[in-house]
């Protein structure tokens, strides 16, 4: 055997260059420590993390959810009364003159209400047969009611703001469900729980549990917005009125999981509900013409415009089953990756 002349490597343990016509094998125990440890990061990057972190054996599906939703008994006036209160128990957006805007306010008055003309103003008892509106996958419960009394020639007669005095007592009840293709039947009701921006739980319901117990107060608090604080669109401009007399829209959204990233394969379903308000949109309920009877007795025409708290339910998610095709995905990366290893352990060795 002869050997050619020794080459400076910039790795400590390389071979030097070598010639023969017969096949050397030579053995050294850092390439072969540089191999195990080469291997062993492929172990874990496939092992650990794709496989029992990130669940990449399994093929996932978007499912398809449905919300029924129904109004629960609620109290139509602050306080938990059935009955209402005297005036001066009343809350203070009630038969204030600082909310009575009217066609004749002053110029505090209209920059109070951002413009808009309302005046009469008073409070009646939130009732849920009446002052709750359900469509599909949502829940709106109403804050306040303009009526504009019109002539035979649409001319404005009068007009006036009604509030519901306690819609942040509507209970709204929800069961809840979402269908796979490869589950057959849907489940219904999974665990759920309600978090805050960081993840905080709020609120728990078991296997099973109904949504129910969370008032619209509720999930006004949870979305960091209040009835009586003002409105910041636009629209109208500065001052903007309150979310009492606009409204607001607070998305609810539903996400169905059974794998969760960094979480062992459980294949626990659970859904996990975040609440927010929607920054750019009023609850405006739309406005119709009625029939309404005057103070004196006579049937007239009235535009109705309509204000509320909407909850929309918007369900989406990634459910997961096994999946013997994404199995051999990975051995075959697994595989490539350990080929890569020894070709990276041979290269040190050759340089």
């Amino acid at each position: 055997m002869t050997r050619s002349n020794p080459v400076t490597s910039v790795f400590p343990f390389c071979l030097r260059h070598f010639s023969t016509a017969r096949q050397v094998r030579v053995r050294d125990a850092r390439l072969a420590c540089t191999y195990a440890v080469l291997a062993a990061l492929v172990l874990v990057y496939v092992v650990i993390f794709q496989l029992i972190l990130e669940h990449r054996y399994a093929q996932f599906e978007v499912p398809v959810g449905y919300t029924n939703t129904w109004a629960g008994l609620s109290s139509p006036w602050p306080g938990g009364n059935t009955q209402a209160p005297a005036p001066e128990d009343m809350p203070v957006f009630c038969n204030n003159p600082q909310f009575d805007w009217g066609v004749n306010h002053t110029e505090a008055q209209r920059k109070l209400s951002g413009g808009l003309v309302a005046h009469n103003v008073g409070c009646r008892g939130f009732n849920p047969a009446t002052d709750v509106e359900i469509s599909g996958s949502s829940f709106t419960a109403v804050t306040s009611v303009g009526t504009i009394e019109l002539d035979a020639n649409d001319s404005v007669v009068a007009s006036s703001q009604m509030f519901t005095a306690n819609p942040e007592g509507a209970i709204p009840n929800l069961i809840h469900l979402y269908s796979v293709s490869f589950e057959g039947r849907g489940r219904q009701n999974v665990p759920t729980v309600i978090v805050n921006r960081e993840g905080k739980v709020l609120r728990e319901f078991a296997d099973q549990a109904i949504l129910t117990g969370i008032s619209i107060g509720d999930w006004l608090e949870m979305a960091g917005v209040s009835l009586n604080s003002v409105n910041p669109q636009e629209e109208i401009g500065p001052p903007h009125p309150t979310f009492r007399l606009t409204g607001a829209v607070l998305m609810v959204r539903m996400v169905y999981t059974n794998l969760r990233r960094w979480e062992l394969p459980y294949y626990r379903p659970l859904c996990t509900v975040t609440v927010e308000a929607l920054p750019v949109a009023w609850g405006f309920m739309g406005s119709e013409v009625q029939p309404v009877v005057a103070a004196d007795g006579t049937v007239k025409r009235a535009s109705v415009q309509r204000t509320g708290v909407r909850l929309q339910f918007i369900q989406s998610g990634s459910i997961g089953r096994l999946d013997i095709f994404q199995i051999v995905l990975r051995l075959i990366e697994a595989s490539v990756l350990f080929s890569i290893a020894a070709f990276a352990t041979d290269f040190m060795g050759r340089c």
